[in-house]
């Protein structure tokens, strides 16, 4: 009887084990809290919630923090809202939230205010100090009310404005002196006045002659103007036409709507750069990774990834000839595999995050594949399957990877690389990585640039 198993059966046996390391991490990580990384959930009770929605970015100073993960209605109808924030941001006892815009679109989102209480909030606790947000049928309310006082003061001016004590009297002998002064003055100068009047006789004199002297060309003129308003305002040329039509401006408004379209989801665009080494403990060669994700939003993203690998997986070619023996011809298809040491690959795939599981399919170092992640507190897990090429009796290249986040941006990880090769067998790893967020790069953007 042969004892040996298949590959069907090895490739069953390895996502049995994936599919339990994933349960397991699941309910061991779940309650770990000593780590910066992950999220805690914290309630924000507010009057209205309008404006806000699924997803909404949760700021503090102006920095991210974390998004709104749903709203829900209370007994006493009143809104609220389970917000998630990331680990690491504590915010104290008397935090206050704040629905406020952004932008020139008008984005909306909700702003946390620190307090001065020592004592922090802890997971699941609730915010009720906030400031309302703006109602406009609230606001013409108040404008009626200050136009009532308004009118009322203006009662009281009048009432009180004949008084030789009130302001409007001193206003009034002010503008006395005032005259007085200036009259004062034109006395004193009446020299220079007169003066100043013979220049401005000299000056309109030659000025009409200027103008008699130039009449013809300066009528010219004015007869070119009124041929050229006269077109526009029947609709003539370019310029008429753009006036007169009432499509210009449906045009343009939609113009405007399309650029507002393109220019929301690049405000929103989150930018991430990473790095990580790879060490491969059975043939002791080091791969490179540089990483690059654009996230126009958070449970939505883009992964671009360049790879410098010293052995990758053989690439295959075959080649046919035909061969005649006795009058018979028979065509041999030859295949053979060549590996092509310190090979530049490179990964772009698009990835879609439901809850702590992200699945993502593309191109994976250079072949079409596809893999599912796993991310709790300051664990993962990532699996990845590709190079599904049958030629030359190669299996598929599988891959499997784990992470520990050991502070925000520096993380340590380990796995087993082409688990199920029939060329050179799985290989074990280790290594580091880093990973830069928007704050950062702009963080060291500007110590690059800075002057000395």
């Amino acid at each position: 009887m042969n004892s040996k198993i298949t590959s069907p059966a090895k490739v069953g046996l390895f996502a049995i084990i994936i599919i339990a390391l994933v349960t397991y991490l699941t309910l061991r990580v779940s309650d770990f809290k000593l780590s910066p990384a992950g999220t805690y959930t914290l309630k924000v009770e507010m009057k209205s919630a309008e404006g806000l929605d699924f997803k909404t970015p949760v700021m503090v100073a102006g920095i991210q923090v974390g998004i709104v993960e749903k709203i829900t209605l209370t007994d006493h109808n009143t809104a609220l809202v389970h917000v998630k924030i990331r680990k690491g941001v504590v915010l104290p006892k008397d935090a206050k939230a704040e629905i406020r815009t952004r932008g020139v679109l008008g984005d909306y989102l909700l702003e946390l205010m620190p307090g001065d209480s020592p004592v922090p909030l802890e997971g699941r606790e609730t915010i009720t100090r906030t400031t309302p947000s703006v109602n406009f049928s609230e606001l013409a309310r108040n404008l009626n009310d200050v136009a009532i006082d308004l009118k009322g003061v203006s009662g009281t001016i009048k009432k009180y404005v004949g008084s030789d004590d009130s302001a409007f009297a001193h206003i009034m002998k002010n503008m006395d002196r005032l005259t007085e002064n200036l009259a004062n003055f034109a006395g004193n100068n009446r020299q220079n006045m007169d003066q100043i009047v013979v220049n401005l006789k000299e000056l309109t004199g030659e000025l009409k002659t200027m103008v008699r002297e130039n009449s013809g060309e300066v009528t010219q003129i004015v007869t070119r103007l009124e041929s050229i308003t006269q077109k526009i305002d029947a609709g003539k040329g370019t310029i008429g036409k753009l006036v007169n039509d009432p499509t210009t401006a449906e045009k343009l408004n939609e113009a405007l709507e399309g650029v507002s379209s393109i220019v929301e989801p690049v405000s929103r665009l989150q930018t991430e750069l990473g790095y990580h080494i790879e060490y491969l403990g059975k043939t002791n060669d080091v791969k490179n990774y540089v990483s690059l994700n654009l996230k126009p939003r958070p449970d939505k993203f883009f992964m671009l990834e360049f790879i410098s690998d010293p052995n990758p997986s053989p690439t295959t070619s075959s080649t046919t000839s035909t061969v005649t023996s006795g009058g018979v011809t028979t065509s041999v298809t030859t295949e053979r595999a060549e590996v092509k040491n310190n090979r530049f690959l490179f990964s772009a795939m698009l990835a879609k995050k439901f809850y702590d599981f992200t699945i993502r399919a593309g191109l994976i170092e250079s072949s079409g594949g596809a893999g599912i992640d796993y991310n709790k507190g300051p664990f993962g897990i990532q699996f990845s399957a590709f190079n599904f090429n049958k030629a030359a009796n190669q299996n598929p290249h599988l891959k499997v990877m784990g992470t520990l986040n050991l502070t925000k941006g520096f993380y340590v990880l380990g796995g087993v690389d082409d688990i199920i090769s029939k060329q050179h067998g799985p290989d074990w790893f280790v290594g580091a990585g880093l990973r830069f967020l928007d704050e950062d790069i702009k963080s060291l953007i500007g110590a690059f640039g800075a002057k000395p």
